[in-house]
């Protein structure tokens, strides 16, 4: 469904929108992702409601003054 990764420094992108008839569906992954990334970083010793808070205020920042074009 995502893949994601870096080469030459550039962040890579694929993805099938037939996943779901509802691009809304890619939300809730998106947020599930967000928790995971959370959880890892919880085993590394860093809170997991304060991961979340970082994740959530980048990406916020992101929506309102993208620093890339998709």
């Amino acid at each position: 469904m995502l893949r994601v990764w870096v080469a030459d420094g550039n962040q890579v992108v694929t993805l099938s929108p037939a996943m779901w008839a509802d691009p809304g569906a890619w939300g809730l992954l998106l947020v599930d992702l967000a928790k995971h990334v959370a959880a890892a970083y919880e085993a590394k010793g860093i809170d997991r409601d304060a991961a979340l808070q970082s994740i959530r205020a980048a990406m916020e920042a992101e929506w309102s003054h993208p620093t890339d074009t998709a």
